[in-house]
């Protein structure tokens, strides 16, 4: 899973890093503790790419209203081309999603948190499908689903499943809306080589309280280090 996550590098950077320009009045501030129904920003496909803020937590485009009935945050790379709520957003509005690490939680009685990160990219990129949602007054809400697979070996012993993370040679054919025949990406979703630069280390519990958001969050509590 993927249900919490940080970043800390600033609008500069990121624009720089994923060739994108900021949309009309974003201002990106680093956040430690990003939880969904939480905005952050985005990459979407466009001349330049465009940098844009969503809601994290895909809302359907027939919803009635703009909640999340059930958890839609992740979306199971297995299964997102079947299931009716992403089979179209696979194909047409794949994204990208920003981030310098996230967190997952023991499933054991500790629930002791982990922050995972990249030792070599300390900026990197979800994969991730995005939705437009419009309200009655035609007012928009963009919002996003990061994809997930089984855990790998720096994973696995905190939990079963991990974020979709993308090498940086594959996120143009990734954004690009005109690929639309899973054919001619799909293997991008089954590439595992960028994990084995993966590390977890322990972190504080007070990451558990959305609340909380701050730069202590990320840091290691012990000395105990998860690699691939």
């Amino acid at each position: 899973m993927c249900g919490r996550f940080a970043l800390s590098s600033d609008e500069k950077e990121i624009n720089k890093r994923f060739h994108a320009v900021s949309g009309e009045k974003l201002d990106v501030q680093p956040s430690y503790n990003i939880a969904p129904g939480q905005l952050s920003p985005i990459v979407l496909r466009r001349s330049p790419n465009e940098l844009t803020l969503a809601k994290f937590g895909m809302i359907p485009r027939w919803y009635k209203e703009p909640k999340m009935r059930f958890a839609t945050f992740n979306a199971r790379s297995e299964t997102v081309f079947s299931k009716p709520m992403y089979r179209t957003v696979i194909r047409k509005q794949r994204c990208l999603v920003p981030a310098n690490s996230y967190y997952e939680w023991t499933r054991d009685e500790r629930h002791q948190p982990f922050n995972f990160h990249l030792r070599k990219n300390n900026l990197f990129g979800f994969a991730a499908v995005w939705e437009s949602w419009k309200d009655a007054e035609d007012h928009e809400t963009i919002s996003f689903s990061i994809l997930t697979k089984p855990a790998g070996a720096a994973v696995m012993s905190v939990h079963p499943r991990q974020p979709m993370i993308l090498k940086e040679r594959d996120e143009p054919v990734w954004l690009d809306t005109d690929i639309t025949d899973p054919k001619d990406f799909q293997y991008i979703l089954k590439d595992s080589e960028v994990y084995e630069d993966l590390e977890g280390y322990e972190v504080s519990k007070d990451v558990g309280n959305i609340r909380n958001n701050d730069k202590k969050l990320i840091d290691p509590t012990s000395e105990l280090r998860l690699r691939s």
